[in-house]
């Protein structure tokens, strides 16, 4: 995925409100790639999170990793132009 898009840009080590993240970049006249590689960024950093907590805190593990399934999605959404799909991900 990050050949298909890149190298994503380096974000802060507090992550941001992913809420923010959602608003459309197209929408914004922003290039798209910039909101999916940034939740292409959070995905990979809660990916590592999740994978480091494995044999320490497993229920804290699946949240980490469920955030960055979550955020794959997301990635994916922008990348393709799937707001209704982006929109369901955002409520949930």
């Amino acid at each position: 995925m990050g050949e298909l898009l890149g190298k994503p840009p380096a974000l802060p080590s507090r992550l941001p409100n992913t809420r923010l993240l959602t608003l459309s970049p197209r929408a914004l006249g922003l290039d798209p790639r910039v909101g999916s590689e940034a939740h292409l960024e959070l995905a990979l950093r809660y990916l590592e999170e999740g994978r480091a907590l494995l044999d320490r805190d497993p229920a804290q593990a699946s949240g980490k990793l469920y955030k960055a399934a979550e955020e794959v999605v997301r990635a994916l959404a922008i990348h393709f132009n799937l707001g209704d799909i982006l929109r369901g991900v955002s409520e949930g």
